[in-house]
């Protein structure tokens, strides 16, 4: 089965999932966005520097053809009133003549005659005349990386990225290469850039949203604690303080929920109450009448009868008084908790049940003055139930004994062991233990765990006796706070 979960967990994964997928999608529209400007810088950049390096190098280069025609027109001093007999005239004669004189039997190289700091080329260029010969290169150019063909302007091979410009007489020719490569180094660079801070914010997000809606969702947390810790004994309505209007709205509805509930579950021990008293009273009646036959002459089957009866009303009685205790516990008078002394509470119940049960000896031990945040009849309803249970359980030879400190209330009497389902089921209503009498009810175990569980107490019953043979124990574990003063 899936396991569910948490309603920060969800929130908490919605929002983060949520955002992630925006942030991409931002960042793939951002990443294309880039792409294109990222190429038109760089073509921009590939034309501007293709147009200022001819610019330079043909300015160069003419400007050394110029000084060496003035060196010639030198040479030729005496016929300066006149052409020379061998000497062409027209443009394109000097193009050609300049263009002799601009080509080398090896093209110049950038940083032959000047000693450069290694570095990394980005872009990468050549300049060549009219018949492709190379007059000017990058010391990293390689024809390889050129496109010999390539019309003016932008073009594309395997590896690069190409631009194109001649001069307009058409003299002078030059190419500007820069590397696909880089390109889609910068492009990966500018997309790591947007992805980076995903991949660190994701998990701090996520946090800081988690612990946020966690934070919001503690008086959910508490109104569900306080709504748990509802029940037939304890239907006061929940707190809504400090509750945003949603949750505020979930408390009033409980809280006219527990109201209905109150109403009809007091009702309903109220009517138990009164039946209970009201067949007290008939019954004792009877049962006194019968006792005042006995003082008359009676046959002996009808003395036997008698006694039959009388049997029977004080087994009445027992029912009814133990019903009258689970309506007091059911009606929550665990909850009112007071300071009290259990010491004296202890020694007033096991006063009235020595002379109740004489045929038992209860040993009591208590070192210490304890005193109690509970009901005095809660605890007193607690100590008469297992004493009483201990009693019509145990082995009359054997006494029963009772342990009180501030930690812990303990009642360790003598029987037969019991298994474990008997042990479970001791404490589920009109239960009998395996060696009951007619004369148990089968009410005792559970009207004490009801009210340890409105006291806030651990019931806990061991068969056998911890370090013994056999023999049932009932421990209950006092709340911590429970204990106050000595």
């Amino acid at each position: 089965m899936r396991r569910a979960w948490s309603l920060a967990t969800a929130l908490t994964l919605s929002m983060v999932s949520g955002l992630m997928v925006l942030w991409l999608l931002a960042a793939v529209g951002a990443s294309v966005t880039v792409f294109f400007a990222l190429n038109a810088t760089f073509d921009s950049a590939l034309r501007e520097s293709a147009q200022q390096l001819l610019v330079l190098a043909v300015s160069d280069e003419r400007s050394d053809a110029s000084d060496d025609d003035s060196e010639e027109d030198s040479d030729h001093q005496p016929h300066r009133h006149g052409d020379h007999p061998d000497r062409k005239t027209g443009s394109a004669f000097d193009q050609d003549r300049r263009l002799s004189r601009l080509h080398f039997d090896s093209p110049r190289v950038v940083g032959d005659d000047v000693r450069f700091r290694p570095h990394r080329e980005r872009l990468v260029y050549l300049i060549e005349d009219r018949q492709g010969r190379v007059l000017l290169r990058s010391h990293t150019a390689h024809p390889r990386l050129f496109s010999m063909s390539a019309e003016d302007g932008f073009s594309r091979s395997t590896t690069s990225r190409l631009y194109t410009e001649s001069t307009a007489d058409g003299v002078f020719r030059i190419q500007v290469a820069e590397s696909l490569a880089r390109r889609r180094e910068a492009f990966l660079q500018a997309l790591a850039w947007f992805l980076a801070p995903l991949m660190v914010a994701l998990p701090l997000l996520g946090g800081l949203v988690f612990w946020v809606v966690r934070r919001r969702l503690r008086p959910l947390h508490a109104l569900a604690q306080e709504i748990a810790s509802r029940g037939g004994a304890h239907l006061q309505p929940v707190s809504g303080e400090q509750l945003s209007p949603d949750l505020n709205a979930v408390a009033e509805a409980v809280n006219a929920l527990l109201a209905r509930l109150s109403t009809e579950m007091a009702s309903e021990r109220a009517f138990s109450s009164a039946a209970a008293h009201e067949l007290r009273t008939p019954v004792a009646s009877q049962l006194a009448k019968i006792q005042r036959l006995y003082a008359t002459d009676l046959a002996p089957d009808v003395r036997l009868a008698l006694q039959q009866m009388e049997q029977s009303l004080k087994q009445w009685i027992r029912v009814i008084e133990k019903l009258l205790q689970l309506a007091r516990a059911e009606s929550g008078i665990g909850f009112h908790a007071t300071p009290m002394d259990a010491g004296l509470v202890l020694r007033m119940v096991v006063d009235e049940l020595r002379r109740e049960w004489p045929d038992h000896t209860l040993m009591i031990d208590q070192s210490e003055s304890v005193w109690l945040n509970a009901d005095v009849d809660s605890f007193g309803i607690v100590l008469r139930n297992l004493i009483e249970n201990a009693a019509r359980h145990g082995v009359l030879e054997t006494p029963i004994r009772v342990h009180l400190t501030a930690e812990a209330l303990t009642i360790e009497n003598d029987c037969p062991v019991l298994s474990p389902a008997e042990i479970d089921s001791m404490t589920d209503r009109f239960v009998r233990g395996p060696s009951s009498s007619d004369e148990g009810t089968g009410l005792g175990l559970s009207i004490v765990a009801a009210l340890c569980r409105q006291l806030g107490w651990t019931l806990a019953v061991h068969s056998p006796i911890p370090g013994a043979p056999g023999g049932v124990q009932a421990h209950i574990q006092f709340k911590a706070l429970s204990p106050l003063i000595e």
